[in-house]
């Protein structure tokens, strides 16, 4: 039972240096230089942990067996935690918000970026919550039509979403 608890979302949300550990990776992904400017650690703590019981909630589903039932309510579960997710102090929140909830939720949500996935869905690079969901929805969608499980490994596919990521950085979807 305490091994359990030790690997839930809600566990490592209680654990600084697992939000230390979302906190340095977002910076090595370039997510604190040019134009986008992370809050202080302190602040990005406190507000991942403000959004614990989203993650809990999301934490129970995987984006492939999201029955057509559900997908209203998940992404609308998405929609507030995206509103919620204050991480950054410059504007720009759909590829922060997505690489944060793809963290946390790697069976849930694919990392968005401009270059790949805005401009492979929307051939711009302009940023919203609508997008977010948009994108969010059609993962959705694909993850049901198609069975990608075949593709998962231990390497850049340990997830579906990460799959479909993957197959838009690769153009072969």
């Amino acid at each position: 039972d305490e091994v359990l608890k030790k690997n839930s979302i809600g566990y490592l949300l209680e654990d600084k240096n697992f939000i230390e550990l979302i906190y340095s990776t977002l910076v090595s992904w370039n997510m604190d230089s040019r134009g986008a400017k992370m809050k202080y650690f302190d602040d990005f703590f406190v507000n991942i942990r403000k959004n614990h019981d989203y993650f809990v909630y999301l934490s129970n589903f995987k984006l492939e067996r999201i029955s057509e039932e559900k997908i209203k309510e998940v992404s609308s579960k998405l929609e507030i935690l995206f509103s919620k997710l204050e991480v950054m102090n410059s504007k720009g929140r759909l590829v922060s918000n997505s690489k944060i909830m793809h963290f946390i939720l790697p069976h849930l949500v694919m990392p968005m970026d401009r270059k790949n996935t805005l401009m492979f869905f929307y051939n711009n690079t302009g940023e919203s919550k609508n997008k977010f969901l948009e994108i969010f929805e059609s993962s959705w969608y694909i993850a049901k039509r198609m069975n990608l499980s075949y593709y998962l490994d231990d390497d850049w596919n340990r997830t579906i979403p990460k799959i479909i990521d993957n197959a838009i950085i690769a153009k072969k979807i």
